[in-house]
């Protein structure tokens, strides 16, 4: 099982020839002071791994997995009182082993980092636009809901589904459709509540540092210092009214607002440029 360095074309696999990790500290960085920060071991040049489209299939799957498997000893608690814990841990081992086997082979892929002082050069010379801004609890509001419209829903919709059964369902009492049906109906509006909260509860309003160019993006929020994102690592990026949105592989929204450019012009053009560049990059 290996993967090959898309700068050098080196494979790289698990045992041999495998990916050189350093830990870096992330300046400003509170609650994670250290990052992972991941080379080649052939020419040495900086990689990052991102997720396949397959991998976010098996991502789900393996999700689906661990939600069929639980609910099933939690529907039938005599059989997991009779087998006993470490038969349950094995069977469950034995289901997510094939699954991870098959991420790390087919799930994941590298891409190499843009070089620090070449995006640098590129801002001093005018080439990259910095576009700073301090954002607004409404606006990370919208995008919540916007991004769960598109396809965090569904996720929640999973996870009431086993949530409620597994916290409110009494041990002694049997997991039948009507009582698995109002477990589900009372998580279901409280997951997306909560963590559509988490991100108001932490919002901080400390002014962001945007660089974009052709060879990618760089966030600053306050003191904390970011990392330079290639535009291979970009998803998608959709213009919503007054605002874009970069989501990355990862999963993770950079929200723009349109008042950060000084007029609508100026905002035309940066969506433009953008679009522009991730065509590129995408392929």
């Amino acid at each position: 099982m290996s993967r090959r360095c898309p700068h050098c074309l080196a494979p790289i696999g698990w045992i041999r020839n495998r990916i050189r990790g350093q830990r870096t500290r992330v300046p400003g960085a509170k609650w994670y002071r250290h990052a992972v920060r991941r080379f080649c071991p052939n020419c040495g040049v900086e990689l990052r791994r991102v997720t396949r489209p397959r991998g976010l299939v098996l991502h789900m799957l393996m999700s689906a997995s661990i939600f069929g498997y639980l609910l099933f000893f939690i529907s039938h608690p005599s059989i997991m009182l009779h087998i006993g814990f470490w038969a349950l841990e094995g069977g469950l081992l034995l289901i997510m082993l094939p699954l991870a086997a098959a991420l790390f082979k087919w799930g994941f892929d590298y891409l190499v980092v843009p070089n620090e002082e070449a995006f640098a050069a590129a801002t001093s010379a005018g080439t990259n636009r910095t576009i700073r801004y301090y954002p607004s609890r409404r606006e990370a509001w919208r995008g919540y809901w916007k991004t769960w419209r598109h396809k965090l829903w569904f996720m929640q919709v999973l996870l009431a589904a086993w949530v409620g059964p597994a916290l409110l369902k009494p041990p002694s009492r049997p997991l039948t459709a009507a009582y698995w049906g109002l477990t589900f109906a009372i998580a279901l509006p409280v997951i997306p509540l909560v963590m559509a909260l988490v991100p108001q509860i932490l919002f901080k309003n400390a002014e962001r540092t945007v660089k974009v160019g052709p060879r990618g993006w760089l966030t600053n929020f306050g003191l904390m210092a970011g990392r330079i994102r290639a535009w291979a690592e970009a998803a998608s990026i959709e213009e919503w009214p007054g605002q874009v949105v970069i989501t990355s592989t990862s999963g993770n929204a950079l929200i723009i607002p349109a008042r950060a450019l000084p007029d609508s012009a100026s905002w035309r053009q940066f969506v433009q440029d953008i679009r522009q560049w991730h065509r590129l990059y995408r392929g």
